[in-house]
């Protein structure tokens, strides 16, 4: 299912309006922000998933504060107390987090990943309790074992043996890369919501 490149929004009462250019500013941020983070210590592909949050967020400040950008991740310890990583993005007016960003470690060939990924991760936003406010979010998959299309596939595998294909992980339009992925969502009050799906992989030997 394809939806045109236009302004992202729940609906009327939503807070934040997102523009297509915005989501592929905040997916080569993340990608920049992961590059500077796999340089920090505890970057590794058995490192907790704490330890990565925090190194990806600081690495996606260090990008900000090169730049001279106003935007800024959360400052603190677990964010927003709900999800991992929020980014204000201040040219935006509302003064509610522009981006909500889930982070889980994935391995497309362990089925244990790939059901916490799915289960904590994106039933979180389609069940509301991530990002009610917003129709578009996003998700980090830290890729600790093979590549970001194996990872997706193993999610999308989970997804199918639920009875979930029309949720499958899909190539984006919006940015052709393969380490993006995206996949729409119905929440209970029937609003949809579309997650991007950055799928970051480690140094080689980290």
């Amino acid at each position: 299912m394809t939806v045109p490149d236009r302004d992202f929004t729940e609906p009327a009462h939503a807070p934040v309006v997102l523009k297509a250019e915005s989501v592929r500013y905040l997916l080569r941020l993340v990608k920049s922000g992961w590059a500077v983070a796999t340089k920090l210590p505890g970057v590794t592909a058995d490192g907790c998933e704490a330890v990565l949050r925090e190194r990806l967020r600081d690495g996606v400040r260090q990008v900000l504060d090169r730049r001279g950008a106003v935007d800024r991740p959360g400052d603190s310890p677990r964010t927003d107390g709900r999800t991992d990583i929020p980014i204000l993005l201040g040219h935006l007016s509302s003064h509610e987090h522009a981006a909500i960003i889930e982070c889980k470690r994935v391995d497309g060939s362990d089925s244990s990943l790939c059901r916490l990924y799915a289960d904590q991760g994106i039933d979180r936003f389609a069940g509301g309790k991530y990002a009610g406010s917003q129709a578009p979010a996003f998700m980090v998959g830290y890729v600790v074992l093979g590549t970001p299309a194996a990872a997706a596939s193993g999610v999308n595998g989970y997804l199918e043996r639920r009875g979930r294909c029309a949720e499958r992980l899909e190539p984006s339009p919006l940015l052709c890369e393969p380490w993006v992925r995206e996949s729409r969502h119905l929440r209970p009050s029937g609003a949809p919501i579309r997650l991007l799906h950055a799928f970051l992989e480690f140094e080689r030997g980290r």
